[in-house]
């Protein structure tokens, strides 16, 4: 099994962080020094399998901020949600790193549904605040 950098598509509300979809896209970098709480939220789906999701602070990973969720099986939907305090300089980058046991599995997006119409879902959403100095 191989790590997989996490990319984004879209960009909302950004303040303090910068974020380009093309160049880059799985990289965050923070624009002001302090401590940031990172929260993300991922729906994950696909095989059995076990998924693996970490933070990768300037291409090193951080210790401890690795997270599990377990698939049962390929019906089996699981939002993995985990949040960590993490200290940052201006110019420093984050990036989320998924594995799984099965390439079958891992972040998925769900489409918008019928009766009752609803929003699609997200593979993943990530806030980020700057919590201090």
């Amino acid at each position: 099994t191989t790590s997989k950098l996490i990319t984004y598509e879209t960009n909302e509300g950004i303040n303090l962080i910068t974020h380009s979809t093309t160049v880059n896209p799985s990289r965050i970098i923070i624009q002001q020094q302090g401590n940031y709480l990172i929260t993300f939220s991922a729906e994950l789906h696909g095989a059995s399998a076990d998924v693996d999701i970490w933070i990768r602070q300037n291409g090193v990973d951080v210790d401890r901020s690795n997270s599990r969720s377990s698939l049962q099986n390929s019906s089996d939907y699981r939002l993995l949600v985990v949040t960590f305090v993490v200290p940052a300089l201006a110019g420093d980058y984050f990036e989320l790193v998924q594995s799984s046991t099965n390439t079958s599995a891992g972040i998925v997006v769900i489409a918008a549904g019928t009766s009752p119409t609803r929003p699609s879902i997200p593979s993943i959403i990530v806030t980020i605040n700057k919590i201090s100095e």
